[in-house]
């Protein structure tokens, strides 16, 4: 009785501590999915703060974009094309995404015009498909001869672009069509439409990249060149003066807008102002002391010159 009754105390201690075991064994169980839940919930918040601050920098991107571009109202002076291209170069410096560009390009469609309607009614997923949509429905066509004589009748225009400006501006334009970079390096430099010895510095370049390298150094050099001719050309007038010679009164020094002797009638003679005759019949003679009128500077004449001398002589017209 003893030894049955002592196993079944050993049997029951044995299956309390395996009731024991097997419950914390389920605690531990539980513990564990309970670590395993707050381990999710802590790797969806930390994902929802990423989304958050990215969230926050693609906010703060699309309103840099906008900042750096008027938005699109589909108008005549709205030019789908370049817009798009201005589009993707600024996007380009701050956010290159598909999904960026998408989002951003259709805030950009302005309120209450047709760029607008547009929006609403497209169902492109991708940037592409809305930029394919968007060419398609504003575009206009440019055919490769119409880019290259837009290229050839736009000229450098000083004191509306600078160097680098204008060569911006072309560059725009070739982009429209499929043209040779050299050709259009070629009616870049063309359009400067420089006489000087200055325009010989972009001769070296075959490309875009490199006229833009040169452009600061041509453009002063353009500047220096122009000076000194300005220079040279004030001394020269300043020589030629003296040897101006009035039609009214045949005089030196001044001009006949400015003669202060009276106005000689159309068609009268030249040497005395009369209407009956002209200066090849004239019997007066001009006198040698009124050669000149107006300025003490002027040089004396040559006899060649002492023919065709006219005399203003008041009241003589008849």
């Amino acid at each position: 009785m003893d030894e049955v009754s002592e196993s079944l105390v050993n049997k029951s201690d044995i299956e309390s501590e395996e009731k024991v075991s097997e419950n914390e064994q389920i605690d531990d169980m539980k513990e564990e999915e309970l670590l395993d839940a707050a381990i999710r919930v802590a790797e969806k918040k930390k994902k929802l703060a990423a989304l958050m601050v990215m969230d926050n920098h693609v906010t703060d991107d699309i309103r840099m974009v906008k900042q750096l571009i008027a938005p699109f109202s589909a108008s005549e002076n709205d030019e789908a094309s370049e817009w798009v291209l201005n589009f993707e170069r600024i996007c380009g410096g701050v956010n290159e995404s598909s999904n960026f560009k998408l989002r951003c390009v259709r805030m950009l469609m302005k309120a209450g015009t047709e760029a607008d309607l547009f929006m609403r009614v497209d169902k492109s997923k991708t940037y592409d498909e809305f930029k394919g949509n968007f060419l398609k429905t504003f575009g206009r066509s440019n055919s490769t001869a119409d880019v290259v004589l837009l290229l050839k009748e736009t000229f450098f225009n000083p004191e509306k672009n600078s160097v680098m400006g204008y060569i911006l501006r072309m560059e725009e334009i070739a982009m429209r069509a499929d043209i040779e970079e050299k050709l259009t390096v070629q009616f870049i430099i063309d359009g400067f439409r420089d006489r000087s010895s200055s325009i010989a510095l972009l001769y070296s370049a075959s490309t875009i990249g490199k006229l833009k390298e040169l452009a600061r150094q041509y453009e002063d050099l353009r500047k220096s060149t122009q000076t000194n001719f300005r220079r040279t050309g004030m001394t020269a007038s300043g020589n030629d003066r003296s040897q101006v010679r009035c039609y009214n009164c045949s005089a030196h020094g001044h001009y006949a807008s400015s003669c202060p002797a009276p106005k000689r009638e159309k068609g009268s003679c030249f040497q005395c102002g009369s209407m009956q005759h002209q200066v090849k019949d004239c019997q007066q003679k001009p006198m040698s002391a009124q050669r000149s009128v107006g300025t003490a500077s002027n040089p004396p004449m040559d006899d060649r010159e002492e023919n065709n001398i006219f005399v203003p002589i008041v009241n003589q017209r008849y």
